[in-house]
């Protein structure tokens, strides 16, 4: 299970807001997605490289890259989404690289080492740093709206292209007073979005539905 929650200090306890089962089975597999295959409609097989383990597995190591297929049987959910229409922005015809997921399944003893039987993929908030790109900022109302996000290091490497980011009024701005007003100017500014990537039905590309946009500012 994953629990969610404020640390008390004093006694060094969790105060649960949420606790989640993400798996009912043998394993719990959590990263990101590198490849899905085939690359567009239900995805057969997914490559994820790992960044969390349980229990230690024989064909899965963190850090490393490892195969995951599906047969059908297998349960989508979005964490912390509580509405019922998850299924229908996160299932197997929408899996990209580039998304952190993690998976619970059953072992298959008829295998050696066993093999991955994938019951539940989750997918989660993820903190995505890289530049916005100048001119891209369209303002709807208030803080609804878009902008692009040039994102940096592996996560840009495998979205491919610059990724939309949408806004709402319950968006968080962090070193934005103005919000998405001011994602504005002349030059790029180095910003991190933290939310949910998504795959944009219209076009195939990544969508990151902000909870957070921060601007970066250098330390002294």
């Amino acid at each position: 299970m994953e629990v969610s929650g404020k640390l008390q200090r004093q006694t060094l306890s969790l105060l649960a807001s949420s606790v989640q089962v993400v798996s009912t089975h043998r394993f719990l597999l959590g990263g990101l997605i590198t490849d899905v295959r085939p690359p567009s409609g239900r995805a057969d097989q997914i490559d994820l490289l790992v960044r969390t383990e349980i229990p230690d597995l024989a064909n899965a190591q963190i850090g490393r890259i490892t195969t995951l297929g599906f047969d059908g049987n297998e349960i989508f959910l979005i964490h912390h989404f509580r509405l019922p229409v998850s299924f229908f922005l996160f299932n197997r015809s929408s899996l990209m690289p580039g998304q952190r997921i993690s998976t619970g399944g059953q072992f298959i003893t008829s295998t050696n080492p066993p093999g991955l039987d994938v019951r539940r993929v989750t997918l989660h908030r993820q903190g995505v740093a890289g530049d916005w790109v100048i001119g891209s900022t369209n303002i709807i109302n208030g803080n609804n709206g878009t902008f692009r996000l040039d994102a940096r290091g592996l996560t840009g490497t495998l979205f491919g292209t610059s990724a939309k980011v949408a806004t709402s009024d319950r968006t968080r701005f962090i070193n934005l007073p103005g919000g998405l007003a001011d994602l504005s100017g002349a030059s790029p500014l180095p910003i991190r979005v933290v939310g949910l990537v998504l795959q944009d039905p219209n076009n195939g590309q990544p969508i990151i539905l902000a909870w957070a946009v921060e601007k970066l500012v250098p330390i002294p």
